[in-house]
């Protein structure tokens, strides 16, 4: 499945650029119905210019353009000034006799002269380590003085060569109280309680048809299901969900010990959400040991060339599934917590360093220089790259809306454990790709590359997932951007995706798509959207628990 047919808008910048000019203010096409409709525009204004060091392609937004390419000197990167005019939506002059070329913007105005490091901001003096320069015909100036005059955030990606100039802004804040989180609470709480007797066994839920879920092994999913349980408990103090939950882990337990790879990759969802809550409210010995024997089964999955956790195992008969030996995969930087909660539970550094390895290979082979992502790559038996594929998306260079809410989450709890600013910025570049290219409401088309397509469904499961992410950024820089967007997702999911005026539905969360090109549980509820809307309740109501 080889490539979307005008996923990205070409063409020079000395060609006008009409809206795309202004960055995030071009709205994509409005496709949504029932349910999911909104008049109001809930998505942030994201202002976002990407330039790569050494190559003509540069990102307005999400558009595709090509430029004089930028380069380094002195560790300043240097750009043509149309760039700056055309992607910051600013304006410049240009004095031939003084040869000053001035950039304005918001009432700000930065002036340069060519061959200079001085420069000036509304008069104010101030020194460049690098001075703008003719190149050829082109006139380069220094992108982060310029940006950051402007108010903008520049970040550098080292992992890219990506030097990202961005703006993030909500024209206002809305409102969570505690008696809505409250509300959600209960509501969670009613609806688990509602199939208790359903789910014995060994059975568990994974995606409804008509609004029931069916009984079925765990799978990848057991975990989401305890975990619903788990957080039930914490919010009613009722111990009937703490017994379903150990009950649901102890069928988990057994399919692992009769065979440690059963899970895949998916180890991190299904031990944390299970053994290790345990251990949590209990310090129990035995969970704590179930918890590490499932690291060091996710760990001993870590390429030995390169270091990447193998993603799924090989599925007999099936053609995709032979590079599956060699292939990495976006679900799995949501599995690597297990890996650094098993480096704190023992001490041992094994377990941190693979988790930061896969970490940073998903940011060379599966984060693209726009900061969409890929589902899957797939290396050589020795280590080498060979080509990104998808298995739930679209098509092989698309953005799977799922696989980017798994980036952003996994990197964002990267960078809560171990301080490096790279996953923090991955985390926020790539949430930044989704906001301009989500829907009015927030909640995705199940591919970021179908949000023009009406009858595409939407996959409200990934919402959930990204929302969680972003309090998780919030949580570890007290950046109110991510909480306000956080509370946004809330209350879409809440008050238009949610069951909560229909009792006999026994799913949270309607609207989510599991594998649409399988045909498998597309426009549904899923156990782990149910999950992550959980877990955005429960965030959501510590914040304001803490305020």
């Amino acid at each position: 499945m080889k490539g979307i047919a005008g996923r990205f808008m070409k063409g020079m910048l000395s060609v006008a650029v009409s809206c795309a000019l202004l960055l995030g203010g071009c709205a994509p096409v409005q496709s949504q119905g029932d349910a999911a409709a909104q008049e109001t525009d809930l998505r942030p204004a994201v202002d976002r210019v990407i330039f790569t060091i050494g190559s003509d392609k540069m990102y307005i937004g999400t558009r595709e353009y090509t430029i004089e390419t930028p380069y380094l000197v002195n560790d300043t990167t240097l750009v043509p000034v149309r760039a700056v005019a055309e992607g910051l939506g600013a304006e410049v002059g240009w004095d031939g006799d003084t040869r000053r070329v001035s950039v304005q913007k918001d009432g700000v105005d930065v002036a340069l002269t060519l061959d200079s490091t001085g420069a000036q901001i509304n008069g104010q003096t101030v020194e460049l380590l690098c001075a703008p320069a003719l190149n050829g015909d082109t006139t380069m100036v220094p992108i982060r003085v310029i940006s950051e005059a402007f108010g903008m955030e520049v970040i550098y990606d080292a992992v890219k060569e990506n030097v990202v100039v961005a703006k993030r802004s909500f024209p206002d804040a809305v409102t969570v109280d505690a008696a809505e989180i409250d509300a959600a609470k209960d509501f969670i709480c009613e609806k688990i309680a509602q199939t208790a007797d359903k789910f014995v066994d060994g059975q568990f839920p994974h995606g409804s048809t008509d609004g029931k879920y069916i009984p079925e092994s765990p799978g990848w999913v057991g975990g989401f299901y305890t975990g619903l349980n788990y957080l039930c408990y914490e919010f009613s103090g009722d111990e009937a969900y703490r017994s379903k939950a150990e009950e649901a882990s102890e069928t988990l337990k057994t399919l692992f010990y009769n065979d440690k790879q059963v899970y895949n990759h998916d180890l991190g969802f299904t031990f944390v959400l299970s053994y290790y809550q345990d251990y949590l409210l209990t310090g129990s010995e035995d969970s704590k040991q179930v918890v590490i024997d499932a690291g060091d089964a996710l760990l001993a999955r870590a390429n030995e060339e390169l270091g990447y956790i193998q993603g799924w195992n090989v599925w007999g008969g099936d053609e995709f599934s032979q590079d599956n030996q060699y292939r990495m995969i976006a679900d799995s930087m949501c599995n690597i917590p297990l890996l650094f909660i098993c480096s704190e539970l023992t001490g041992d550094s094994k377990y941190y360093d693979g988790a930061v390895q896969h970490a940073r290979l998903t940011q060379q082979y599966l984060v693209r220089n726009d900061y969409t992502s890929a589902h899957t790559f797939v290396f050589t038996p020795d280590g080498e790259p060979k080509y990104e594929q998808t298995h739930q998306g679209a098509a092989d260079d698309s953005c799977w809306a799922r696989g980017q809410a798994w980036i952003i989450n996994g990197m964002a709890y990267a960078y809560a454990k171990t301080g490096d600013t790279s996953f923090l910025d991955t985390a926020k570049n790539c949430a930044d790709t989704y906001f301009l290219k989500t829907q009015q409401d927030l909640i995705p088309k199940w591919d970021l590359d179908y949000q023009r397509f009406a009858s595409e469904p939407l996959d409200s499961s990934a919402a959930g997932i990204i929302a969680c992410g972003l309090m998780q950024i919030y949580d570890s820089t007290g950046d109110e951007f991510y909480y306000e967007a956080a509370k946004r997702i809330f209350k879409t999911l809440y008050e238009s995706y949610s069951t909560k005026d229909d009792p006999d539905n026994e799913g949270l969360i309607l609207h989510a798509t599991g594998h649409k090109p399988n045909g498998q549980n597309i426009d549904v509820s899923l156990i782990y959207g149910d999950y992550y809307f959980a877990e955005l309740t429960e965030r959501l109501g510590e914040k304001l628990e803490n305020q």
